[in-house]
């Protein structure tokens, strides 16, 4: 994501709206994203098969401590799981609206069908990381039910 802000960047959109130059512009940032973009699709394929994973193993490990008699272990085990839920969830946090950013990118997959790979690229990683969000949720409360 990073070299793919660096490209749009240092490639801004033409001032004037004129046809041609944003015809061209959208032509030129597709070139040099395609790669990145590409590259992008494939590697929230791998993260979201390994979350899936993840989230599974996690909601198996508290239904165990669920399961634990209660006591101080289970609830220093408990309370140690929910830190770290809260500080993944923290780190799910996306700078921008989720929703500003989807419109964007489909205005500019409106503006050029040059720029649909990069708006959809841009477009599962928002929808990796709302969904990322979600599940956490969901491990917060089923973590916090457990005491």
């Amino acid at each position: 994501m990073d070299r793919i802000s660096d490209v749009t960047n240092a490639h801004p959109a033409p001032a004037g709206g004129d046809p041609k130059a944003l015809l061209i512009w959208s032509k030129t940032l597709a070139d040099a994203t395609d790669a990145d973009a590409r590259s992008l699709r494939d590697d929230v394929a791998t993260i979201s098969a390994g979350w899936g994973e993840l989230y599974a193993a996690s909601r198996g490990y508290v239904n165990l401590l669920a399961s634990l008699p209660d006591g101080e272990q289970k609830r220093d085990a408990l309370s140690r799981f929910l830190t770290s839920l809260n500080g993944l969830r923290d780190t799910l946090v996306m700078p921008a609206s989720p929703g500003a950013v989807s419109t964007m990118m489909s205005i500019l997959s409106a503006l050029s069908p040059h720029l649909r790979p990069l708006s959809s690229a841009f477009d599962i990683v928002i929808k990796l990381l709302e969904s990322m969000a979600s599940m956490v949720d969901s491990l917060i409360e089923q973590t916090r039910a457990a005491f």
